[in-house]
């Protein structure tokens, strides 16, 4: 501890000279528990010290120390390590926090620190809203009654925190971080956990296996023969999927993003498929080319589809991605047996659809780079004569 290993280090108190101006330390630490009080924030702390320092002639700020989301209950926090330096540098003559419980809430630290380590450095120490201030006294018995408060708060928050831990396991609510394989966080509640439609499969299967007698490496195998993906790297895709999704639907590059998806989709396929590949081939290679996560998955949803005696429209139509006149030309063309072509004239059209909005964003770039330059030279100029003005005006 922070404590420990400096209690030795300092044995002869230094004395303070009169009038001295003291380089202040700003120490503020923002509990990571949520149930602070409202005026604990970074800015309010921040504002009180300034406020407090402007009001006192013979105090300098020196430096601003910051722990944020940082527990009071040890003092291994690095604003405060390396303010501590700084004090022991010569650097820092005066630590100022908004109260005594922004600065720990360890009372037997606290006042190891606040009674015999700072004093010893010849360091003043000043809390504002408690009216503490080591140069007018020690504060008596108010200061360790305070810091036993300050202690006994953030244990009764942990205390608190538990207990509710604890009732939410009692009642069945899942309290991890993560939902295990297999299941995913209910959108409405994220202590009920619902099963992963996607994932359920693999899962069942791999309790059949289980339960046939089959070993943990030889599943493993089976998996790995599948091309199942390990839990993290499912995860990472999962979420990978939504951004893609999300990316397609952008305004202005969301449009231009959809149609160069479209057509290179169509272009791939009706490539492979006037080419003799097999659909199911030529779906899986699409689908690895497609460059987003969202397309491939429905690629990859319209290979299942067909294997399964299924049309390719309809699992392509669910992926939101693929405009409806899209579907429509998709379907005709399976229908008449005309596919490849039928794909050649979509990628034509949406090339030409691509060419045209990527020449409309060309034309854009111009003037915005025009306002954006204006807007940068016009802020230098005023930065620089806005001094002048005002300097005109005080002789003045």
């Amino acid at each position: 501890m922070a404590r420990k290993s400096r209690k030795g280090s300092v044995e002869t108190p230094a004395v303070q000279e009169q009038d001295v101006v003291y380089n202040a330390a700003a120490y503020i630490r923002l509990s990571s528990d949520a149930k602070r009080k409202p005026g604990d924030s970074l800015y309010n702390q921040q504002d009180i010290i300034e406020n407090f320092i402007a009001a006192s002639p013979d105090i300098r700020l020196a430096d601003i120390y910051i722990d944020n989301q940082a527990t009071g209950t040890n003092f291994e926090r690095p604003a405060f390590v390396r303010m501590l330096e700084d004090v022991e540098s010569g650097r820092i003559n005066c630590i100022i926090v908004k109260d005594l419980s922004r600065f720990g809430r360890n009372a037997i630290d606290c006042g190891y620190y606040i009674e015999k380590h700072l004093p010893a450095l010849g360091v003043r120490f000043i809390a504002v809203t408690d009216s503490f201030d080591s140069l007018e006294g020690d504060g008596g018995v108010m200061l360790p009654l305070k810091n036993v408060i300050a202690e006994s708060y953030a244990l009764d928050i942990s205390r608190k925190c538990r207990s509710v831990q604890r009732q939410n396991i009692q009642d069945g609510r899942f309290v991890g971080r993560m939902a295990p394989y297999g299941f995913s966080k209910a959108p409405e509640d994220c202590h009920r956990l619902i099963i992963d439609e996607e994932a359920a499969p693999i899962v069942r299967q791999i309790f059949d296996w289980a339960a046939s007698g089959m070993g943990v490496g030889e599943i493993i195998r089976m998996l790995n023969e599948k091309g199942v993906l390990p839990p993290s790297h499912y995860k990472w895709e999962k979420g990978q999927i939504l951004v893609d999704r999300w990316v397609l639907f952008l305004p202005v590059f969301g449009p231009l993003l959809r149609k160069a998806a479209v057509a290179k989709f169509s272009r791939t396929l009706a490539t492979m498929v006037s080419s003799g590949v097999p659909i199911l081939n030529a779906l899986d290679i699409v689908s690895r080319t497609s460059g987003n996560k969202t397309v491939e998955k429905g690629v990859l949803e319209a290979k299942k589809s067909i294997a399964e005696g299924q049309s390719l429209a309809e699992p392509l139509d669910d992926t939101g991605v693929f405009p409806p006149m899209v579907i429509h030309m998709i379907s005709i063309g399976e229908t008449t047996g005309a596919l490849d072509s039928m794909l050649t004239k979509i990628a034509d059209f949406y090339d030409d659809e691509v060419d045209v909005a990527v020449d409309a964003l060309t034309s854009l770039i111009e003037p915005i780079m025009i306002v954006f330059l204006g807007v940068v030279v016009g802020g230098l100029v005023i930065s620089m004569y806005l001094p002048i003005f005002s300097i005109a005006d005080t002789v003045a």
